[in-house]
């Protein structure tokens, strides 16, 4: 039963953190990999 506690300690852990502060960390990681995505496959438009 501790590793039920334990999984549910972190859950509400991780749900504090998936405030405002972890959705605008998401949005921006989101972002990044949009960006690094775009910069890969279209190489030729950097200026």
């Amino acid at each position: 039963m501790h590793i039920a506690s334990a999984l549910t300690g972190s859950a509400a852990t991780l749900s504090d953190l998936a405030g405002p502060l972890g959705l605008g960390a998401l949005a921006v990681a989101a972002a990044v990999a949009v960006v690094l995505l775009v910069w890969r496959f279209f190489p030729e438009d950097r200026s």
